[in-house]
Formats: C-alpha cells, structure tokens, sequence
C-alpha cells in the first residue's frame, strides 16, 4: 500500500475483488508458488502483468538468465491457464524510466542525447 501511496496511485484499487497481488519467485518452478496457490491462478487469472525488468545496460549477458526464466515462467502459466478464455500478459521492460517526468503527458517522440 505504501508503494500505492508513494506513486501516487489510488490505494483503494488494492482493495478491489478483481485484483490480487501474489508474491512469487519467478526463476522457481510454478513460480515458487504453493501447488495449490498456483492451480487457484491457473483456474481464474485473466491478465497477468509483468513489470520488473531489471535494468542495467552494465550487466553482462549471463545476469539476465534468472530474468529471462521467470518471463518463461509467467508466458508458461498464462499458455496453461486458458480455463477462462485467453489470457493477457502485459509486459513493460522500462517503465521506471518516466517515474520522474515532470510534464502531464509523455513525449511522443525520443529526445535526442547529448554528443
């Protein structure tokens, strides 16, 4: 809720009945999730988002293995539970980087980098 606030987000969303957040480790098998916890998300999830891409253009190659696992995970969960109908996985990679825009509105075109 804090993290809500933070960002200034309505916190009363975390209250929804459409809405459940799930801790998980996306690198474990069924995302380290309890089978149980897993199956009940399997049966009902309808959208799955995933919004915690690491970023550091310094890292190399080999620290995205856990990464690139969990995406897998969560593309493997939202294959396997179509109980509902399709699910949507929304992925954002670089959401982090408009945190401290200042402006209403995002920039429709990128703005070119010093030399």
């Amino acid at each position: 809720m804090s993290a809500f606030k933070f960002r200034g987000l309505d916190a009363a969303l975390l209250e929804s009945a459409h809405f459940q957040a799930v801790t998980c480790v996306l690198d474990k098998p069924s995302l380290g999730m309890a089978p149980e916890v897993y199956q009940e998300i399997r049966a009902s999830v309808s959208h799955i988002l995933h919004l915690g891409w690491p970023i550091n253009l310094q890292a190399p190659l080999t620290s995205f293995e856990g990464p690139l696992m969990g995406l897998r995970g969560l593309i493997n969960l939202a294959r396997d539970a179509q109980e509902l109908g399709p699910v949507t996985l929304l992925y954002g990679s670089s959401l982090g980087i408009f945190r401290n825009y200042k402006e209403t509105t995002y920039p429709r075109k990128c703005q070119s980098l010093p030399a």
